[in-house]
């Protein structure tokens, strides 16, 4: 803050919510006078009351209207659990009122329940929507700002070979659930892809299913590719009735399906009980490194942005490269 004579009075000049530069008027004549507004209580409360009195749920209803329209499903559905899990700490305060110390609390409750991962997710999830907030000049401060995120210990990704995945399989008697899994362990595909995929997308003639983007759904790395169809995907969706627009969406949503591959995990008694829908992905990716495919071309048929996302399973080129050096024998 500082001060400026303008005309006969001088004014005091001070950062708003979202950087915005704003004035007010001590109404003092001499520069003496108006540092005593400037150090005194008055004025640091004259700039607090400029923000809006809006309560947190109402500002939760406000964003959420406005990530619906320009974010993801999936991103919409993380910034619900954040929100609902800060609520719990804040209640109904005014968004104004909400501090360091609640998100802190939040934090610190989920870490001692081990929620590392998810905590981050929603830490990240309040930082931006708090930033959002100081652009929409509803707070001075990003009360989430000074949150560091956990350091998660990275593990090799959980994944089963295709002999371990045909015994699984077998498992399932519900045809369609089983088409899923099969199209999801061949493909590859995210599971908001594969949800998203229509009809119009598989080619059966030069085989080859369009991951795309569309008005309801965007790729993580918000790239169109084009996956080959694996035999066994080729017979399952030419079995499938072409009775709505997506191939699986009209029947299951990403909950259903998620749970029911859990589901039949837990038949099994030599699956690894931590293997969910999401390692299907990283057992075609861990397969096609095991056998000697290049992790650039895993990285294009994952759809990653980055070649450093795939180098996740670098260390399953370790017998790949055993095998080239013997090729000199």
């Amino acid at each position: 803050m500082y001060l400026v004579k303008r005309n006969k009075f001088y004014h005091i000049y001070y950062r708003g919510p979202g950087g915005k530069l704003k004035t007010f008027s001590t109404k003092k004549k001499t520069k003496r006078e108006a540092m005593e507004v400037l150090c005194g209580m008055e004025s640091v409360q004259s700039i607090k009351s400029s923000l809006p009195n809006i309560s947190y749920p109402k500002f939760v209803d406000k964003f959420m209207e406005y990530a619906k329209i320009n974010l993801s499903p999936s991103y919409v559905e993380q910034f619900y659990y954040a929100f609902r899990e800060l609520r719990i700490e804040v209640k109904d305060k005014l968004l104004s009122q909400i501090s360091y110390n609640d998100v802190e609390s939040m934090v610190t409750r989920r870490r001692a329940e081990g929620k590392i991962t998810s905590t981050n997710s929603f830490v990240a999830c309040l930082k931006s929507a708090f930033n959002k907030a100081i652009d929409w000049e509803l707070l001075e401060t990003n009360p989430a700002q000074k949150i560091k995120l956990k350091k998660v210990p990275k593990n090799h990704p959980i994944f089963i070979t295709e002999d371990e995945f045909r015994s699984l399989i077998s498992l399932e008697t519900n045809q369609l659930a089983k088409s899923a899994f099969i199209t999801a362990f061949y493909c590859g595909a995210r599971i908001s892809e594969l949800l998203n995929i229509r009809w119009e997308d598989v080619d059966l003639v030069n085989n080859k299913i369009c991951i795309r983007n569309s008005e309801n759904h965007i790729t993580k790395s918000k790239l169109q590719r084009d996956i080959p169809i694996h035999p066994r995907v080729k017979q399952v969706l030419e079995e499938l009735p072409q009775k709505n627009e997506y191939v699986f969406q009209g029947y299951y949503n990403r909950r259903r399906l998620s749970g029911k591959f859990k589901e039949l995990v837990k038949k099994s008694d030599t699956i690894n009980q931590q293997f969910h829908f999401h390692s299907l992905r990283h057992s075609f990716a861990s397969m096609l490194v095991s056998k000697g495919i290049s992790l650039y071309i895993v990285k294009e048929l994952l759809g990653h942005s980055e070649l450093s996302t795939t180098q996740i399973y670098a260390h399953l080129q370790k017998e790949s490269l055993v095998e080239a050096i013997k090729v000199l024998d």
